[in-house]
């Protein structure tokens, strides 16, 4: 494996993979646990995120050159590591069909209205796929060119957003105390939950343990980036209004046409944002899935493992009768991803120190 990357590329790999597809859709979901607190969940999340992300990069700092794929089957044996690689890769493959079915949805409501939805799907996986299939450094360079246009975009709906902003929206601070933002912190994992992809090409690093201020900025980046949408959105919208909406976060940029004459159709400065978030997103799951498969299926080639999933997830991702059942599966992949962080990630790193601990004895004996 030829180690191609610099350390700094990984911030682009882990503020893509924070910046997933549900910004549309977060608001939402945050709103309706922590009420006016929900710009807060966001920090909360990251801050677990930076506790399971730092433990998984102690691991992958045990066994340097492999990806967290082959250090599961390493660390619990041929049997149970391919059993934890199975649930991995379904768990992929099920949350990029729903976050595809999600992006068709979207786009077939406010820019394709009549465009079939299967259209969208399959010619949008298909560039998924296209890019994920390229070289290692090739994603890279295409992460770290859309990451500035994304970031921008982002900053100027917020800064066009500000002179409709009622900072009385995000009062009282804490009234019904941590419990709200907890549970909202807990409800919007997912999506920040995809920068443990880095586990999978932490071997393409030429300086892997160099990596680790650049995951850190990236957690901090994805945060900042989350809790400002949240805020913005409850100031503008308010609580109320927000948890009557299917895209707030759309909503949010639509609205301020009414308070700001610089862009004729201000959510289309939104969507320069959110479509290549959604793009390179799915591109990171994809690429996650087809490193999963290889180690699954002992498979050489990089095509016909990416092949092999295009028709499951296009399959899946069609299975759902309306956007409320996509909802729906949104809530399973997230409780699936907090089984993955809370439970899966300390049972593998006790497994190790309980590995690391019997050789120490061995030594000594």
């Amino acid at each position: 494996m030829n180690k191609k990357l610099k350390s700094n590329t990984m911030l682009a790999f882990i503020v893509n993979g924070m910046l997933g597809i549900e910004v549309i859709i977060m608001p939402l979901t945050a709103v309706k646990y922590a009420k006016t607190d929900a710009w807060l969940s966001p920090i909360l999340t990251s801050a677990i995120l930076l506790i399971v992300l730092h433990s998984a990069f102690w691991l992958c700092g045990r066994y340097p050159g492999l990806n967290f794929a082959q250090i599961s089957m390493v660390v619990f044996g041929k049997i149970f590591g391919k059993i934890a690689v199975f649930i991995s890769t379904f768990y992929n493959i099920l949350y990029c069909s729903i976050s595809l079915r999600l992006f068709a949805e979207t786009i077939s409501t406010f820019l394709l209205e009549n465009t079939p939805i299967i259209v969208v799907m399959f010619i949008f996986l298909a560039s998924v796929v296209y890019c994920s299939v390229m070289d290692i450094e090739t994603i890279s360079i295409i992460f770290n060119l859309l990451l500035p246009v994304i970031l921008t975009s982002v900053f100027l709906v917020l800064i066009l957003s500000i002179s409709a902003a009622d900072l009385r929206n995000l009062l009282p601070i804490l009234s019904e105390g941590p419990m709200p933002i907890i549970k909202g912190s807990v409800n919007i994992f997912t999506p920040a939950a995809t920068s443990f992809a880095f586990t999978m090409i932490m071997p393409y690093f030429n300086e892997p343990k160099k990596t680790k201020k650049y995951i850190t900025r990236g957690i901090i980046i994805g945060a900042l980036v989350y809790s400002s949408i949240l805020a913005m959105c409850l100031m503008v919208l308010g609580n109320i209004e927000i948890e009557q909406l299917i895209f707030p976060t759309l909503t949010l940029s639509k609205a301020l046409q009414l308070e700001v004459q610089v862009f004729e159709r201000t959510e289309s400065l939104f969507m320069t944002a959110w479509i290549p978030i959604t793009f390179t997103n799915l591109v990171l799951i994809y690429l996650i899935v087809i490193i999963c498969e290889k180690e699954l299926l002992s498979i050489k080639k990089t095509i016909p493992a990416a092949l092999l999933s295009f028709p499951i997830i296009l399959y899946l991702a069609l299975y759902p009768k309306d956007i409320y059942e996509v909802f729906d599966f949104l809530r399973l992949t997230n409780a699936f991803v907090l089984g993955l962080a809370f439970i899966y990630m300390p049972i593998i790193i006790l497994v190790e120190l309980i590995k690391k601990g019997r050789k120490k004895n061995a030594k000594k004996t």
